[in-house]
């Protein structure tokens, strides 16, 4: 039986594929602007720290915040968008991933 992370992990890695076959550098079928792709950097730090208050931030979401930060300096405009939307996409799945661990950890423990 998988567990809840596995299942968090396998939706996190079925979305980025979706994004990456659906729309990774471009936003309504145009060149993402920098505001937009700022924007999107900052919603996915503001998740992120939302994540973690809730115990439950994962490391890989910075990672994709640096490169997304990075892309976005060297004015590399689709790469900051497609590592911008993995950053808000992992955050946001470690929030949901928070949501169902506060309640479905009692499930797991035997009762005596």
């Amino acid at each position: 039986m998988k567990t809840m992370v596995e299942h968090a992990l396998r939706v996190a890695g079925v979305a980025v594929v979706l994004v990456a076959c659906f729309g990774i550098g471009s936003v309504n079928g145009q060149e993402p602007k920098a505001e937009e792709v700022a924007a999107v950097i900052s919603q996915a730090q503001a998740d992120l720290m939302q994540a973690r208050s809730l115990g439950h931030g994962w490391s890989v979401t910075s990672t994709y915040i640096q490169e997304a930060e990075s892309a976005l300096a060297a004015k590399q405009l689709e790469v900051a968008w497609a590592a911008a939307e993995r950053a808000s996409l992992t955050a946001k799945q470690a929030i949901r991933q928070a949501e169902v661990e506060s309640s479905s950890w009692q499930d797991r423990v035997p009762s005596l």
